[in-house]
């Protein structure tokens, strides 16, 4: 993977991240903050990774990878809440059907019980 595709890789998951938490939100599942308390320890998800690289330069790209991971994340989660429309919710923008994959409907329409609803 190169670096403009982690950085793409990354910031989508934050996009995702935003939806996942406007859909627990919205069904008050649990609170944000149980959900993030990985990302409030930076001693768990930075300082610990890079002391335990095994040397200075192999320390230094790390330390650079992960500030890269968790700002693109957080740019995609920013992104998303900023895109997301007020008028409608969060669940309901999830239902919108995505753009059909040619082998996604291919595999489904060759699922078990769907040969009836097509022969009908």
């Amino acid at each position: 993977m190169n670096f403009p595709r982690f950085c793409r890789q990354h910031f989508a998951y934050g996009r995702g991240a935003a939806r996942f938490h406007a859909v627990r939100r919205e069904r008050r599942s649990s609170s944000l903050l149980e959900q993030s308390i990985f990302h409030l320890r930076p001693d768990w998800w930075l300082i610990a990774p890079v002391l335990r690289a095994g040397g200075i330069i192999d320390g230094l790209a790390l330390f650079g990878l992960l500030l890269t991971w968790q700002s693109a994340n957080a740019a995609g989660y920013c992104y998303e809440r900023l895109v997301m429309r007020p008028a409608g919710t969060a669940s309901s923008q999830l239902d919108k059907p995505a753009v059909p994959h040619p082998e996604v409907e291919a595999a489904r329409s060759m699922a078990p019980g769907r040969e009836d609803k097509r022969k009908a």
